[in-house]
């Protein structure tokens, strides 16, 4: 497969397949690093289908990109809270 017949295509429906994206590549550069995510994540995305020419994954809508991360986690104690809700009225004032 030449550089020039690679693709990249990413779907997702809230109501067809719930709250999953699917990404479908030809690209192996995006192959690589989608399914090298899927690994280290198991939870935010899988492999469902392969062949010779392409992969296709079911993951996460915040993860569904090229370059891939985890969604972080964030614990903020009440008062973080507070002040990041102070500030946030601050911006929209």
């Amino acid at each position: 497969m030449m550089a020039e017949d690679t693709e990249t295509v990413i779907n997702y429906c809230k109501f067809h397949i719930g709250e999953w994206a699917e990404l479908y590549t030809t690209d192996k550069q995006v192959m690589k690093r989608i399914e090298k995510f899927c690994k280290n994540h198991p939870e935010y995305g899988k492999l469902i289908k392969e062949d010779k020419y392409s992969m296709t994954f079911s993951m996460h809508p915040k993860c569904a990109s090229l370059y891939p991360r985890a969604p972080r986690k964030m614990n903020f104690t009440e008062d973080q809270k507070r002040e990041l809700a102070e500030r946030l009225a601050k911006t929209r004032a």
